[in-house]
Parts: C-alpha cells; sequence; structure tokens
C-alpha cells in the first residue's frame, strides 16, 4: 500500500465539523487533527464505503470571529477508532483559512 502524501503539518487540533451524507443524514462531531489535505474525526458511527464523498462544514476562527467553511470530502480506510477524511476541492477561501490556522505560529 503507498504512503500517504501530505500537503502540509498535521496539527492536533479540535474543531467543530458538521459531515453530511445522504445514508447518514447531518452529524456533528469534533476533529483530532487537520493538514490541508483533510480532517481525521474520532468516531466509530460512520458506517461509509472507502471513497464515499461526504460534505464537511468547518468551523474555524479567522478574524477573530468563527466561520463555516464547506468542502466536499472522501473516505479514506476506517482506522484508529476513527474515521479520516481527504479533501476533494478546496476553493481559495477555504484553503487560505486553513493556512492561517495550520500556520498561525510560523509567521
Amino acid at each position: 500500500m503507498p504512503r500517504e502524501r501530505r500537503l502540509g503539518p498535521r496539527r492536533r487540533l479540535a474543531l467543530e465539523v458538521m459531515l453530511e451524507h445522504s445514508r447518514l443524514g447531518l452529524r456533528r462531531y469534533q476533529t483530532r487533527d487537520v493538514s490541508l489535505d483533510g480532517v481525521f474525526i474520532e468516531t466509530n458511527d460512520i458506517h461509509l464505503r472507502r471513497n464515499a464523498l461526504v460534505d464537511l462544514v468547518l468551523k474555524i476562527p479567522a478574524d477573530g470571529k468563527m466561520r463555516h467553511y464547506r468542502v466536499q470530502a472522501k473516505l479514506a480506510p476506517m482506522k484508529d477508532r476513527g474515521a479520516r477524511f481527504i479533501f476533494h476541492k478546496l476553493d481559495e477561501t477555504t484553503y487560505t483559512a486553513l493556512v492561517d490556522l495550520l500556520y498561525a505560529g510560523e509567521r
């Protein structure tokens, strides 16, 4: 199995995230870690096939406020008592918010 490649660092962050899928409805979770590639959610109640597409709404602090960013993601193999989601396509606004969040202490 090929090793996972990342665009940048993975940070341990607890962000509120809403997950929406036709089989699951709308569910609220918290991330364990976040990267520019995706998020890891601690849960055992997501029963979807690998590569299933879901809609995620991430609640990210930006400009002193909590903002909501919608992104489509696909389910990677389940492991470590959780679900890893790989972002499908990030729009520029969401990408910028994630860069600001992940690299905040490095500027």
